[in-house]
């Protein structure tokens, strides 16, 4: 009895999937997909932390960022 394959059966045997798959090439085009997901994010970090900064001024960091980021206390003794 032979039943019609699935959509997406068809479709992984038309595009290589089933070879990457056999072969075990799967893993290098997943490092690929890694490498090219990380290289636009951790070079747009490095370029925003550079003009922007990580620490608040001195003055503003003593008063508390609560109340000089939306001007509420966090903790009211």
């Amino acid at each position: 009895m032979n039943l019609p394959l699935p959509i997406l059966v068809r479709a992984a045997l038309k595009n290589r999937l089933t070879s990457l798959v056999a072969e075990d090439g799967l893993w290098h085009e997943q490092l690929k997909a890694i490498a090219i997901t990380l290289l636009p994010a951790v070079s747009g970090t490095v370029v925003v932390n550079s003009r922007v900064g990580h620490r608040p001024a001195p003055e503003v960091d003593r008063e508390g960022l609560d109340l000089a980021e939306h001007g509420e206390e966090g903790y009211i003794e």
